[in-house]
């Protein structure tokens, strides 16, 4: 009984977390040049994209604010967002692609652009309804500003937005 109460519930040194045993090395994915540029084009705004890119937008100081990060955060955010908010800013993460996406139907995907109102979309290109998001972003007032690594950054169209790079 006294182990059972001393072992934690949640590993910190599991690969859930991210850890991997070896050799000190760079931690930052090559993308993260791309997540600087989504930063500087968005920031201080409000982004929606998957895990992959949003978990590094925290990194940097003065960043944008991902909808939500990282999935292991979300036992603790719950404290914070009522459970349908949550569901909903996942559902959205997960529709723009990434480690395990799961497609949204358009009318869903742009009544979740006008409630949170992201200056910055990230879309994972890869994901099989990449063409139906480029147009409901289109259709919601976004443009394409940004592509690399397999990911475009949208954002609304405005006057002295960025122009589009393609490297």
């Amino acid at each position: 009984l006294l182990l059972a109460a001393l072992v934690p519930s949640r590993w910190a040194l599991s690969k859930a977390n991210g850890v991997r045993l070896g050799w000190p090395g760079f931690k930052m994915p090559v993308e993260f040049s791309f997540v600087r540029e989504v930063n500087a084009a968005v920031a201080p705004g409000r982004v929606l994209g998957p895990t992959e890119v949003s978990q590094w937008l925290v990194t940097e100081r003065g960043h944008a604010y991902p909808l939500l990060v990282k999935e292991i955060y979300f036992d603790e955010i719950h404290r914070h967002l009522a459970a349908d908010d949550l569901a909903r800013r996942r559902a959205l993460m997960d529709h723009m692609g990434g480690e395990r996406p799961v497609r949204l139907g358009s009318a869903a995907f742009r009544a979740g652009l006008a409630e949170y109102g992201p200056g910055g979309v990230v879309l994972y290109t890869p994901v099989p309804w990449a063409g139906e998001i480029r147009g409901d972003l289109a259709a919601a007032g976004y443009g394409p500003r940004l592509e690399r690594f397999g990911y475009e950054l949208w954002m609304l169209d405005g006057p002295g937005g960025p122009a589009y790079t393609s490297r």
